[in-house]
């Protein structure tokens, strides 16, 4: 079976005149969903400048800490209420989809990548396939 990556600028768009522009917050994490959908892709991933899902904002707790066992709906909560982990609208199409949604960070300090689906959350090592970006 042949794989393919599916690599995009997810942040650009066109609006109601087609003149292309900017999506915006949260545009590439939705554009990598609606992409992930429309492929079939096994899974979604994102990649994102932090270091995963947290209890606090770092900046703000010291102690805070990376959630183990996290699902669509409290991540969706979650990104509603302010966190930039994630954009909401990217969680609800992965959660419509039933696509296990994987946020890896660029950081090389945080090496365990949190996974995102209906079930209970559990950690994966790194993967060497990437469907969607």
């Amino acid at each position: 079976m042949e794989e393919h990556i599916v690599i995009v600028t997810g942040f650009q768009g066109m609006d109601n005149d087609k003149n292309v522009t900017t999506l915006g917050r949260g545009g590439s994490d939705t554009t990598a969903a609606i992409l992930g959908e429309a492929l079939n892709a096994d899974r979604i991933e994102i990649y994102t400048d932090v270091d995963g899902v947290m209890t606090a904002d770092p900046r703000v707790v010291e102690n805070a800490q990376v959630i183990d066992n996290i699902n669509f709906d409290e991540v969706y909560q979650m990104a509603k209420d302010g966190a930039k982990v994630v954009d909401h609208k990217a969680v609800a199409i992965a959660k419509r989809a039933n696509k296990p949604l994987i946020l890896r960070t660029h950081s090389q300090k945080q090496k365990v990548h949190v996974s995102i689906t209906m079930r209970q959350v559990r950690r994966i090592k790194k993967s060497t396939h990437c469907y969607c970006l």
